[in-house]
């Protein structure tokens, strides 16, 4: 079995500052230590890593927390990152020394995890709330290159391309080309999952067309928002992550909430 952890909505701020009145480095430190006893093989971060917008600084903080995390047996853990709505993808590449996949200016690509039975992962770009025609046509061409094999494949985007019943972030902030992106995911044969942030909760939808295909949402590291909730109201101050297990054929996953002091 491999195992992935998903974290996502770190929104980093300056060192002192509290957005929401949130220690969020301190919350990402409480993660990690928690993510530490999952002994994952690998570390996915679904994007809003800074509090504002393409905060180099809240990048390098990051990037220096994750390059020294660690698994139990003191074994380094390696990490993808995407960018999601407050993140500027060069910035990200750059920072993390990504600039092979910076398409223009979007941050795609995908991996396979070398000598395993782990699905392909695919690793999109929402940054701007939707995604370009070039990101489309390169996604669509490793669709058709999937549908030839018999992989497997997870796919990481920072917005859900559905709505997920989140009432404040589906009225206010949804994905806009969910029309163009949907039916390729849809016509993925191997495509086994879909993992998301963005909308601050743990949720999960239908993939329409693919009865076996849940997008999942998973909970922000700053806080979360209350669904039913019309305007944005927060709804629990703990950070949450996901883990994800797979053995190639099958995945599944939870999500956990850490008690971090956040006051």
């Amino acid at each position: 079995m491999y195992r992935i952890v998903q974290i996502t909505d770190l929104h980093i701020a300056a060192e002192g500052e509290r957005p929401a009145d949130v220690d969020v480095r301190g919350n990402l430190v409480a993660v990690l230590e928690a993510v530490r006893g999952e002994n994952p093989d690998l570390l996915v971060v679904s994007g809003d890593l800074s509090y504002r917008d393409g905060d180099e600084e809240a990048y390098r903080f990051i990037r220096g927390k994750l390059d020294a995390f660690t698994d139990v047996r003191g074994n380094a853990v390696p990490y993808h990152v995407i960018a999601g709505n407050h993140d500027v993808s060069r910035n990200l590449a750059t920072s993390f020394r990504l600039g092979a996949d910076l398409h223009g200016e979007e941050l795609y690509y995908l991996v396979d995890v070398t000598g395993t039975q782990v699905p392909r992962l695919f690793f999109l770009d929402s940054a701007r709330g939707t995604v370009s025609d070039a990101q489309l046509a390169w996604f669509a061409r490793e669709v058709a290159e999937m549908n030839r094999s018999s992989r497997s494949a997870i796919v990481f985007i920072h917005h859900p391309p559905v709505l997920c019943n989140c009432h404040f972030m589906d009225t206010h902030y949804p994905f806009s080309r969910g029309d163009d992106l949907v039916p390729l995911l849809a016509s993925m044969s191997g495509l086994k999952a879909i993992y998301c942030g963005h909308y601050h909760a743990d949720a999960v939808a239908d993939l329409p067309g693919r009865q076996d295909v849940k997008v999942h949402v998973t909970p922000a590291l700053w806080f979360q928002i209350d669904r039913s909730a019309s305007d944005l109201v927060i709804s629990d101050r703990r950070p949450g992550y996901r883990v994800i297990d797979t053995d190639g054929s099958s995945v599944t996953s939870a999500v956990r909430i850490v008690p971090a002091e956040s006051k």
